[in-house]
């Protein structure tokens, strides 16, 4: 596939339904590395950092508002600290924290009770925004740095695997070179794909123990050699299934995300109890390959991933300068 001018929405969707398996397991891994990274570092608790990407989110929204004045404007990594120090930070209330991350106004008045505690946000005129100036900024701007890599990685993979050409040389200088722009869009991209577990299970410990067993299913599709949308939903015949290929533990769950293993089989066993996930007699858990296609809940989950995937996907495909 080669980039002539711009590309529809309606071309990219062929494109990612032709190669729906490879395009879900890599948009899946850049979720699940965005949200452990999250958790580690904002206290093991995904709420507050759910809280805070919208922060973050918003805060690259009105970076990007001072190209209104002056198109020139630097939104580069490297002016990131400069302008979150100069930049008339917005005030949110607590009804539009709650709504934004599908929150309850209890639990967001309690995590930004937290938050303003640890001296990350402070009270303003109109609502809590962030501190004008972090006292650690610049362990700040590393983690954004290591947010963008795991970003510039997914998006070189993606453009090698649906060939369209793209060196990673490339990927990189337009991601670093317009950054508040690409970390807007995929924040905002991240809020909207968490709302939806949000607002079936409101439980985010959920999603991301969730996403393990998906992402190990994925990876045993790619193996099987099934590609398209419409071999992953009609069934395509897949060969004999290796339970240890497609199955995990609770250890291991706990050692990648970092939550408890305590909690890690507790939430499994409520996935198991959802119907979401099965557990076999050694207590691994996996997602039945047989039946789980068929649910509405992987239909619909998977569909909705895709749809907000390829419209981010189509803004980095058009905006990227060759």
């Amino acid at each position: 596939m080669k980039k002539n001018n711009k590309l529809k929405l309606i071309e990219l969707e062929e494109v990612v339904k032709l190669n729906f398996i490879t395009c879900s397991f890599l948009f899946m891994e850049l979720q699940s590395s965005f949200l452990i990274d999250i958790y580690k570092r904002n206290y093991n608790d995904f709420e507050v950092s759910n809280i805070l990407t919208l922060f973050n989110r918003d805060l690259h929204q009105r970076i990007l508002h001072q190209r209104d004045l002056n198109l020139d404007y630097d939104i580069s990594i490297d002016n990131f600290k400069n302008s979150f120090e100069k930049i008339n930070h917005k005030s949110k209330k607590i009804v539009y924290i709650s709504k934004e991350t599908n929150l309850p106004k209890e639990t967001t008045r309690r995590k930004v009770a937290f938050l303003l505690k640890k001296k990350i946000i402070r009270i303003g005129k109109k609502g809590y925004l962030f501190q004008s100036s972090i006292v650690n900024i610049n362990e700040f701007n590393f983690h954004q740095t290591s947010q963008i890599n795991s970003l510039i990685k997914f998006a070189n993979e993606m453009f090698n695997n649906i060939n369209l050409k793209n060196s990673y040389e490339n990927v990189e200088f337009n991601i670093k070179k317009d950054y508040s722009f690409y970390s807007y869009h995929y924040l905002k991209l991240f809020l909207e794909w968490t709302s939806l577990w949000q607002k079936k299970y409101h439980d985010l410990d959920l999603l991301i123990i969730y996403l393990q067993c998906l992402i190990k299913n994925y990876f045993f599709y790619q193996k099987q050699g099934i590609k398209t949308y419409k071999d992953f939903y009609l069934k395509k015949s897949i060969s004999k299934i290796n339970m240890a290929e497609i199955s995990i533990g609770a250890s291991t769950i706990s050692d990648i995300t970092n939550i408890p293993r305590s909690t890690c089989i507790r939430k499994l066993d409520k996935l198991c109890a959802l119907k979401i996930l099965s557990k076999d007699e050694w207590k691994r858990y996996f997602i039945n390959l047989n039946q789980n296609s068929d649910s509405e809940f992987s239909k619909e989950h998977s569909k909705n991933s895709m749809t907000i995937f390829t419209k981010f996907f189509l803004i980095l495909v058009n905006n990227f300068n060759d």
